[in-house]
């Protein structure tokens, strides 16, 4: 499951989650519009909010960190595309 998919799918708006998760709203944009990889444990709060499988959830997370360091840009938007970012 995407997080961008879960988050929409959850009808949260991006404050709710924010509050809900303990992160920022201007961080989950960033973080649902493939601008910055999440942390771990963001992940794992957006799958507990909005009733997600933290664990596929994680397998994709782990999948992106790996390719983030040193990777093109290009090349990471893909790899956020896993994550339900719509501009990639």
């Amino acid at each position: 499951m995407r997080l961008r998919r879960l988050k929409d799918r959850s009808e949260y708006s991006t404050r709710q989650v924010a509050a809900r998760t303990g992160y920022s709203a201007r961080s989950w944009e960033r973080y649902l519009g493939g601008r910055s990889l999440p942390p771990r444990e963001a992940v794992e709060a957006l799958a507990r909010v909005c009733g997600g499988d933290p664990s596929s959830l994680l397998v994709l997370h782990e999948m992106a960190s790996d390719r983030w360091g040193g990777a093109s840009m290009s090349f990471v938007k893909a790899s956020l595309s896993g994550f339900g970012c719509r501009a990639c």
